[in-house]
């Protein structure tokens, strides 16, 4: 359970989150609107799955204990 916590967190944050993120940072103005719009909307969605599985981890680990 542990373990489905730090993945849902985590993984998903350095697996999608963090690199939507530095594509907008470091393209900055030389990105088009498609593209930042498209990055951040994958960012977004990303803390969405990752607050998502945190919570449905939490939820478990309580609900053993």
């Amino acid at each position: 359970l542990v373990m489905a916590l730090i993945g849902s967190l985590l993984s998903i944050l350095v697996a999608v989150v963090i690199p939507a993120l530095c594509y907008i940072k470091i393209m900055g103005n030389k990105a088009s609107r498609t593209q930042i719009v498209q990055s951040s909307v994958v960012a977004a969605l990303g803390v969405v799955t990752a607050i998502l599985g945190t919570y449905s981890s939490v939820s478990k680990i309580v609900k053993n204990y």
